[in-house]
């Protein structure tokens, strides 16, 4: 049986859709992004349009598809700004939807690209809105109620950012669904079977290890207090990832003395080496929508530690069943754990193996197929209700 071509439109064409994204950094969001690519671009005829320059991850995209550098923000000039969005208004007039695949900025554009040029848009939500606005600048608390009502559709990637959304602007209810990212489990295996060939610290009896950007919002700086609490020099802390961060964490392992045990290995292209070869992996965040790297560890079957922030975590563990949830932003709490896993593993062993069975929800060929009907109901079946501008 054929597989049904959900990206086409009544007249035979593709659906065209400009997806505009932040940069493609190394970060989870964009890994997600680009897992989502990789399955609907034969269906659909997609334009990428990001608005950095960093293309660390650019060697993943597959390579029919059009892929577009931008010079939009702060850091670059009034001229590079201008440039950019006059390149990007023209690839979005010949779209048929135009996807911010971010919150905030990618979003805003999009939003305010379809209302110019009276196309489709749709926004993707991967944070907490309310614990999101805490750690953005205030101009952002200002511009999200305003902005993101006149967005057609919003995906939201977890319950619980989907409920902090709505409660912060309840008129985007009817508008909104969850699809949970896609994650794809078969790859992770593969890249986590290949030879680790940068070496770390000599191991340690137990090793922990965390993964993210380098920033405030994931509670490093809490991991390793917590940690420093061992007092012994028989367990090991591993942290992959960048960020502004990195200096005020080097600092800290230094005044707490942990040089020989805490290693910041910086960005790794294939973090899931390092994963398979880790004890327990250990997730600190204050907040998150849906933490994709809590699912790859999950898909690896490993122990797992989070704290139960909002959202995601809880929903992933399934309420603590496929691992252990601690109270956010208290290292007694999280120290607790990780002692707990440390004297006696096998708990969390077996729920870390019980939990990578569950993690297989997050399919990317059925997540997919989600995005593509949902595009293809937008055009097909909005577009008679569209009002003409």
């Amino acid at each position: 049986m054929e597989k049904p071509d959900h990206g086409e439109m009544t007249n035979g064409r593709k659906i065209r859709v400009l997806c505009i994204g932040r940069s493609l950094a190394g970060g989870g969001a964009e890994r997600v992004q680009i897992q989502l690519l990789e399955k609907i671009y034969s269906d659909l005829d997609i334009s990428l349009f990001y608005l950095g320059n960093d293309n660390t991850l650019k060697s993943l995209i597959p390579s029919d598809v059009s892929v577009y550098f931008g010079t939009v923000g702060k850091k670059f000039t009034i001229k590079d700004n201008i440039l950019s969005l006059l390149v990007l208004y023209k690839i979005a007039k010949g779209s048929d939807i135009i996807f911010g695949m971010q919150d905030t900025t990618p979003i805003y554009i999009a939003s305010i690209l379809g209302k110019s040029l009276n196309k489709f848009s749709v926004g993707w939500i991967h944070n907490t809105w309310s614990k999101k606005k805490q750690d953005v600048s205030s101009i952002h608390g200002i511009l999200v109620p305003l902005i993101y009502p006149m967005v057609d559709r919003f995906v939201v990637v977890s319950r619980g950012a989907l409920e902090s959304l709505i409660r912060e602007i309840p008129s985007l209810s009817q508008k909104s669904i969850v699809i949970n990212n896609p994650i794809d489990g078969s790859m992770i295996e593969r890249q986590a079977q290949k030879d680790l060939i940068e070496g770390i610290r000599p191991r340690k009896r137990v090793e922990f290890l965390a993964a993210g950007r380098l920033e405030k919002v994931k509670g490093f700086d809490t991991l390793i207090n917590a940690f420093s609490r061992f007092g012994n020099n028989d367990v090991g802390l591993s942290i992959i990832g960048e960020g502004s961060q990195r200096k005020a964490l080097e600092s800290l392992i230094k005044d707490l003395n942990l040089s020989e045990s805490v290693s910041l290995l910086g960005f790794k292209m294939n973090p899931y080496v390092y994963m398979k070869e880790t004890d327990v992996f250990v997730l600190s965040s204050l907040f998150e929508g849906l933490p994709t790297v809590l699912i790859e560890a999950q898909l690896l079957g490993k122990p797992i530690i989070s704290t139960d922030c909002d959202s995601g975590p809880r929903e992933i563990l399934d309420n603590g069943k496929f691992g252990s949830l601690v109270q956010t932003g208290d290292s007694e709490s999280l120290f607790l754990a990780m002692k707990a896993a440390y004297d006696d593993p096998s708990e969390l062993i077996i729920k870390g193996l019980e939990g990578k069975v569950f993690a297989e929800k997050y399919n990317p060929h059925s997540i997919a197929n989600n995005f593509l009907l949902l595009f293809k109901d937008l055009v097909e079946n909005t577009k008679s209700s569209r009002k003409v501008m």
